[in-house]
C-alpha cells in the first residue's frame, strides 16, 4: 500500500494483519461496531482505504464503497447522505471542501 506519511509524497509501505487488526481494534478515535456505517473513499492502495473497509466489517458494521479510483465530492456527499455514514476519512482540503459546498450542513457532523 501506499502512504504519504509527514513527507506528503507517496511511497511504499508493508503492513502486517496485525498492524491492520490494531488500528481498528481498542481506538477511541472513531466508533467501531454495529450500527455504524464507514464510507470507503480512498484508493485501494492508499493506507486510509484499509480503515475505511475493514473498520466497520471486522465490527458488524456496514461499508458502503464507493465507485472509482478517486474521492469524488459530489458522489461522497450523494452516499454519505443516502446510506446514512457515520464514518468519513478526509484530507483536510476535501473535508473543507464538502463542508462549504454540501447541501448538508456541517453542523450534522457529529465528530470530527
Amino acid at each position: 500500500m501506499f502512504t504519504s506519511g509527514s513527507t506528503g509524497r507517496p511511497k511504499g509501505i508493508l503492513s502486517s494483519h496485525r498492524n491492520l487488526v490494531s488500528t481498528v481494534s481498542g481506538q477511541s478515535y472513531g466508533r467501531f461496531g454495529e450500527g455504524e456505517v464507514f464510507l470507503q473513499c480512498s484508493p485501494v492502495s492508499w493506507d486510509a482505504f484499509s480503515l475505511e473497509f475493514w473498520g466497520a466489517l471486522l465490527h458488524g458494521g456496514t461499508t458502503v464503497l464507493q465507485p472509482g479510483q478517486r474521492p469524488e465530492p459530489v458522489l461522497i456527499d450523494e452516499l454519505s447522505r443516502r446510506h446514512g455514514v457515520t464514518m468519513l476519512q478526509l484530507s483536510a482540503s476535501l473535508f473543507n471542501f464538502l463542508s462549504r459546498s454540501s447541501t448538508r450542513a456541517p453542523t450534522s457532523w457529529t465528530r470530527t
